[in-house]
């Protein structure tokens, strides 16, 4: 009988199984059939003999695969037969080799990108409490990318790259930068080597491969800036607060560097990454939590007058954010200090003075807070929050030295206003 969807649809089951064949086409080319079940279910099958034995192969039930659909595959099947094949053997190698292919593809996708390398080195960052986790995954992804693409696995990266990665940087006469990029490399990608060797790791999703680290050869550019050690001088800080009032900078630049100045000189990243919960303009309180302090402590900087009046002015202009000083771009986000750092240097260039970065204000106020006698070096040393770790304060000194701050930094405020 030929199948036909009508008499498909007319057949109706029995108490047992039963099989209605279609039509065969000739001798040993096999045949399309249609079990019907006790429950009223049917499917096709195609039935060939090997060494007198009969052979099945499913095809799927009646109406979610078509007659027609069924057809072509028996067809198919029937094909390889008159070609002295054997289709299920074909199946099964065909099979074998798409899972040969899924673990060959499941390896490949266990080998970490570049990406995920950048990302698996600034999360460790990140777990350690290094505050620039995310300058240093943004200062890769812009220097490398255009370069190594991301998806690049990180075992494929070669030495070659990477140098003409730093010297594109070079070439544009970003040499102190180069330098610290290729640092950030070689941590990378030494973090990568160190993942796949440990134990711990042994069953993670991610394997690196990476077999040595390709950024020791690269020599650091000897001649590049060095780490500036700037402090200014009185008359130089002096023009430096009259340009800011004068509306030197962005209005939230302006009110970083007066903030930093006024509080004694808190670290720049501290300063733009306040937020205003955690300022009590009732009990006068600055709280930079452990979270964002540099030795992961709370630190409280005493509100003077001065700073108040700072703050309430800056208030009105960013209180709508979560962060005195927010990018301009996106406001739920903190400013950039890269971008503070361009705002000095452009400043230096204006003026032509020797360069200074936000970090020489803090070295600044604290050499003139020394030079002019204010306070004790311990107190000094409580304002800027340096990590005093010696028995006695580690262990014993309970201390806050709140109103010793206050004291200082009143001094201070003091003296920066009669410059």
């Amino acid at each position: 009988m030929k199948l036909t969807n009508t008499s498909i649809k007319a057949l109706r089951s029995k108490d047992q199984n039963y099989w209605t064949w279609d039509d065969s086409a000739g001798r040993n080319t096999g045949r399309l059939g249609l079990k019907v079940y006790p429950s009223g279910k049917k499917a096709f099958s195609f039935r060939y003999f090997k060494n007198g034995k009969p052979l099945f192969i499913g095809l799927g039930a009646f109406p979610d695969v078509s007659l027609s659909d069924a057809r072509t595959k028996a067809k198919e099947y029937s094909l390889q037969l008159s070609q002295g094949l054997c289709p299920k053997t074909l199946i099964a190698e065909a099979e074998e080799l798409r899972q040969q292919e899924a673990q060959k593809q499941a390896e490949e996708d266990r080998e970490g990108s570049v990406k995920q390398l950048f990302v698996y080195y600034t999360d460790r960052m990140k777990s350690a409490g290094k505050r620039t986790h995310k300058q240093v995954l943004r200062d890769l992804e812009k220097e490398v990318y255009p370069v190594i693409a991301p998806q690049t696995k990180a075992k494929d990266v070669k030495r070659e790259q990477l140098v003409r990665v730093l010297g594109l940087m070079i070439q544009r006469g970003a040499r102190t930068q180069s330098n610290r990029v290729r640092s950030y490399l070689q941590a990378a990608f030494n973090a990568g080597l160190k993942h796949d060797n440990d134990p711990a790791n042994m069953n993670s999703d991610v394997l690196f491969g990476i077999e040595h680290n390709p950024v020791v050869a690269i020599p650091r550019q000897a001649d590049a800036e060095r780490a500036l050690d700037r402090v200014l001088a009185e008359s130089e800080l002096r023009d430096f607060l009259t340009r800011i009032r004068n509306g030197e900078f962005a209005t939230t630049t302006q009110f970083a560097c007066l903030l930093m100045i006024y509080s004694g000189g808190q670290r720049p990243y501290e300063v733009i990454n306040s937020r205003w919960e955690h300022i009590d303009l009732i009990s006068n309180d600055w709280l930079i939590p452990a979270s964002l302090s540099k030795n992961g402590k709370d630190h409280v900087v005493p509100i003077t007058p001065e700073l108040k009046s700072l703050l309430l002015t800056l208030q009105e202009l960013t209180a709508h954010t979560p962060y005195l000083i927010p990018n301009r771009v996106k406001p739920t986000e903190p400013g950039r200090t890269d971008s503070l750092a361009r705002s000095f240097t452009r400043y230096c260039d204006k003026y032509s003075i020797e360069k200074f970065t936000p970090r020489d204000i803090r070295r600044t106020c604290k050499t003139l807070m020394t030079r002019h006698n204010f306070s004790t070096k311990e107190v000094r040393d409580r304002l800027h929050n340096h990590a005093l770790d010696d028995v006695s304060n580690k262990h014993y000194n309970r201390h806050d030295y709140r109103l010793e701050k206050e004291s200082l930094l009143t001094q201070w405020n003091d003296w920066i206003s009669s410059l």
